[in-house]
């Protein structure tokens, strides 16, 4: 529902900066948003696949969903050692159907993160080997480059972690850190490296200019670039498919993390006295919406570009958020309070979500013995169709009119509510208007009010109507609101 800070929630200062390559940006000073629970609240349904409370089920981090629709993630469950031993936390990687039915894929091994690839298959990272599940249950595991000691001056390990992602042409990229190795084998520093591994296993390996570290997250961007973000060194870059980079410096301290590339642009997160959700394009064009401040609003976590063509975000405890591409939020509220720690879009328009675990189990609970571990939560999300949302009422000064909050939600990003407003006191018309409003806004509409209407509302000080809101290819919407007469300036409700 619309709250009362909707107007201005919707009304996000967009910041538009240059970024000169390789160079840093000015920035503007963004405004603070109202609380993000001030967005306005679609009526997307939730549907939840909650794990068994049994081995070997557990807690979920990442996942992705494959071009059938199936969802893929890590199941990691903790085992009680012997006495004075501490737990064990094995891993299975399992693939789910829509229906809720599980089917083991892996044993005992994990995946740090998963990727879908056009051609039916599923890529797993984990630490330093990257796993091909082809579509025939082919399943192919690629080890990252380790010397031994011993070996000769100028070889170097390899590590791949965080991020994975499946660009057009089929090659699977990640981040990692490299370590080369002196002539005894032993580390000699650390390089942060993107590399590419093609579907026949040729790997490529490319060093950042910014030295140390890692990148954090990848994404492929509308342009066909893989995108990086590198929280360590402060910046965002990409790299073309022949491996050549560009990297853009923040000119400010933040942390630039989750990234996912949308239809105008990529967007990332930063992390600098409070939650920013930034855009930027390949030629280092930036636009910035701030979310919350130092002390109010949710975290911004994991990113993916929804099948409404607007940005979707992890945000807290029991939320999902969207952005459109002018700065429209709106929020998705889930039946339970835990943490999203993943979200991605599945090829038949839903959002899948990977929700961390509930509260460890206490040991005179059922099933304790066998090792208190917590059950995590696969959630999915199908967006809702368009739909009007009527709010508060209020008469203009005199009552020649009534004025109407009216609240756009769900749909697409680029949808359009219009229609007619009609007012009714029983049976009589009492007041009729057009109205034209973008999806994920809020805005007050004046309604005149017919004679007979305005006669009954001086008589009495207060009339009853009820609004009738229709909306072309969504939901209409329909309220009973009471007007009072005013005979002082007010405010639009």
């Amino acid at each position: 529902m619309a709250s009362r800070a909707s107007a201005a929630a919707f009304s996000l200062f967009l910041a538009l900066m240059w970024v000169a390559p390789g160079g840093a940006k000015a920035v503007a000073e963004l405004p603070i948003s109202p609380e993000f629970s001030a967005a306005a609240d679609s009526s997307a349904p939730v549907t939840l696949y909650r794990m068994p409370v049994a081995p070997p089920t557990g807690g979920t981090e990442t996942l992705t969903v494959d071009t059938l629709g199936r969802v893929w993630f890590d199941e990691n469950y903790e085992e009680p050692g012997e006495p004075r031993e501490e737990p064990r936390f094995p891993g299975a990687i399992v693939r789910m159907e829509r229906s809720g039915a599980i089917t083991q894929v892996a044993g005992r091994t994990g995946g740090d993160d998963f990727a879908s690839a056009p051609d039916g298959s599923v890529w797993s990272l984990r630490f330093r080997s990257i796993t091909r599940f082809a579509p025939d249950g082919t399943v192919t595991s690629f080890g990252m480059p380790e010397e031994a000691p011993g070996g000769p001056t100028g070889s170097y390990s390899t590590i791949a972690e965080w991020s994975l992602v499946v660009a057009p042409d089929g090659s699977v990229w990640f981040g990692g850190h490299r370590h080369p190795l002196d002539a005894e084998g032993r580390e000699a520093g650390s390089e942060a490296i993107v590399g590419r591994l093609t579907p026949g296993g040729d790997l490529s390996e490319f060093t950042l200019p910014h030295g140390g570290g890692h990148p954090t997250r990848l994404a492929v961007g509308p342009e066909g670039n893989v995108w990086f973000t590198a929280d360590e060194a402060g910046s965002v870059g990409y790299l073309t498919p022949t491996g050549q980079i560009q990297e853009f410096p923040l000119s400010r301290k933040a942390s630039p993390n989750f990234i996912a590339g949308g239809a105008d642009g990529v967007w990332f997160t930063e992390q600098e006295e409070g939650s920013i959700l930034a855009r930027i394009t390949p030629a280092g064009q930036m636009d910035e919406f701030r979310i919350s401040g130092k002390e109010e609003g949710p975290g911004v976590g994991s990113l993916t570009t929804g099948p409404d063509g607007r940005i979707w975000f992890a945000a807290g405890s029991g939320q999902v958020g969207r952005i459109d591409s002018s700065g429209h939020l709106s929020k998705i509220s889930l039946p339970q309070q835990t943490w999203v720690e993943d979200i991605v879009a599945g090829p038949e328009g839903s959002l899948w979500y990977a929700s961390s675990g509930e509260p460890r189990c206490r040991s005179e609970d059922p099933g304790c013995s066998r090792g208190a571990y917590a059950a995590g939560i696969i959630g999915r999300i199908d967006p809702a169709p368009l739909s009007i949302v009527i709010g508060g009422a209020a008469t203009t000064r005199r009552g020649q009119a009534a004025k109407l909050k009216l609240s756009c939600l769900d749909g697409a990003a680029s949808s359009l509510c219009r229609g007619r407003i009609r007012l009714r006191v029983g049976k009589r018309l009492a007041g009729k208007r057009r109205y034209k409003l973008g999806s994920d806004s809020s805005r007050g509409f004046v309604v005149p009010l017919g004679e007979r209407a305005r006669g009954a509302l001086a008589r009495s000080g207060h009339l009853r109507i009820k609004c009738f809101v229709t909306v072309a290819g969504g939901t209409a919407g329909v309220r009973a609101l009471r007007l009072r007469m005013r005979t002082h300036r007010g405010a639009v409700p």
